[in-house]
């Protein structure tokens, strides 16, 4: 089965820089899911998504909003943005 995937990823370094960053500024501790999630919350556009196979070592973290939920791939170690209601076989 295929699911609507986000064409961007976020590369877990990536994620983890932001975290850092944002302690920095804001003074307030954030983790590198928290990151991502913000990261694809702002830069998520429905037409830059395909439907496409889920990674084989996928794991949920956490809801984006409504229509949008973030995985992160362990075995490739990155985030991607994965529609929650459109599936095609």
């Amino acid at each position: 089965m295929k699911k609507y995937i986000y064409e961007g990823i976020l590369q877990s370094h990536e994620a983890r820089e932001m975290a850092e960053n944002n302690e920095k500024a804001f003074g307030s501790e954030q983790t590198e899911a928290e990151a991502a999630r913000e990261w694809f919350e702002a830069v998520i556009c429905d037409g830059e998504a395909s439907f496409v196979q889920m990674p084989n070592f996928h794991q949920y973290v956490c809801s984006i909003d409504d229509d949008w939920d973030l995985y992160y791939d362990y075995g490739a170690d990155y985030y991607f943005a994965v529609h929650n209601n459109m599936e095609k076989e």
